[in-house]
C-alpha cells in the first residue's frame, strides 16, 4: 500500500485532526519532496504542523523540519530561516515547560 492509499485509509477512519493522519501527510510531504513535486509537499507539511500544534513535540518538530527542507530545495531560504527561527522558539517552549 502505497502513502497515499494509507492515508485515504486513514481519512476514512479516523476524524480530522487526528495525529496519525497529520503524521502520514508529513510523510507524504517528504516523499513529495523527494520527488521533486515541492508545491505538493508544502501544503501537506504546512496541514501537518498545524494540526500536530503543541502537542506532539516529536512529530511536530519532524513536520517543520520537513517543511524547512522543502523550502531550502525550493531556494526560498528567508522561508526557510523563518521557519527555523520558528522551530527553535518551539524547542525553547518545550523546555521551559
Amino acid at each position: 500500500m502505497e502513502i497515499g492509499e494509507t492515508i485515504a485509509v486513514f481519512q476514512s477512519v479516523y476524524p480530522p485532526g487526528r495525529r496519525q493522519l497529520a503524521s502520514a501527510h508529513s510523510a507524504l510531504g517528504e516523499s513529495l519532496l523527494i520527488q521533486g513535486k515541492i508545491s505538493e509537499a508544502e501544503r501537506l507539511f504546512v496541514d501537518s504542523a498545524k494540526q500536530l500544534g503543541e502537542s506532539l513535540r516529536q512529530e511536530r518538530r519532524l513536520a517543520m523540519q520537513r517543511l524547512i527542507r522543502q523550502h531550502e530545495a525550493q531556494g526560498n531560504l528567508v522561508s526557510a530561516r523563518q521557519l527555523q527561527d520558528e522551530l527553535a522558539a518551539f524547542e525553547r517552549n518545550v523546555r521551559s515547560r
